[in-house]
């Protein structure tokens, strides 16, 4: 990922590859510390100053001149630290108190892109799928009693549709007795789920809880 045009190093060359943020956080150190530019000097140039990262993290854009997405600046800050990591830093700037400011600055850069902007609110969301593409993936076996597969794939897609469960995590961590058949007083039966932990409810805020479970109910008019 790096190269040197110098025998005694003293001229880092950054590759194209690289995300811009990470070109320009390394291009900054350069600048800052002309003469110790050697890449083994890097960590220590940032430990001896936190405020390296924080004004390259609110001013941050694209080389079109755009706003990141909240998601893609997080993620360019990570792939900084995990290239510190490879050169022994001492310090993780996710966690270490060193480096709380900068964390603090790249909060409040996501938040306000979010609000003012409205970066991250999911412009490229998936749409819900119609009933029409449903019937197909029926039709076809890929849904369905058919065999252990599409059995298999027919709970996932009623707990994903149903009971809202989103990523591997959610439906792995289900239990026997999580969902209970029920019925109404119109003596219609439907399944309940008791909901666990979730991406946005872990539990720590006992009041973020939902006021009606989830429930699916059986479609009397079409019981195949």
């Amino acid at each position: 990922m790096y190269d040197s045009d110098d025998s005694d190093m003293q001229t880092v060359t950054v590759l194209p590859d690289l995300p811009l943020l990470h070109q320009t956080l390394l291009k900054y150190i350069i600048l800052k510390y002309p003469g110790q530019a050697m890449l083994e000097m890097i960590p220590q140039n940032i430990q001896r100053n936190e405020q390296l990262t924080q004004p390259i993290l609110t001013s941050a854009r694209k080389s079109d001149g755009e706003n990141y997405e909240p998601a893609t600046l997080k993620g360019q800050f990570c792939s900084f630290n995990r290239f510190l990591k490879r050169h022994d830093y001492g310090h993780d700037l996710t966690k270490s108190i060193e480096f709380c400011q900068t964390r603090d600055a790249l909060t409040a850069k996501q938040v306000d892109l979010k609000k003012k902007i409205r970066k991250g609110n999911g412009s490229g969301k998936a749409d819900g799928l119609p009933d029409a593409d449903i019937d197909a993936l029926f039709s076809s076996g890929q849904l369905g009693l058919s065999n252990s597969t599409a059995m298999l794939h027919t709970v996932w897609f009623c707990n994903t549709v149903y009971f809202w469960l989103r990523g591997v995590a959610e439906h792995y961590q289900m239990r026997w007795g999580d969902v209970k058949l029920c019925k109404d007083h119109l003596d219609n039966e439907y399944i309940q789920m008791n909901e666990r932990n979730t991406k946005t409810r872990t539990g720590t805020d006992v009041k973020n809880k939902r006021e009606i479970p989830q429930r699916a109910w059986a479609n009397l008019n079409d019981q195949s």
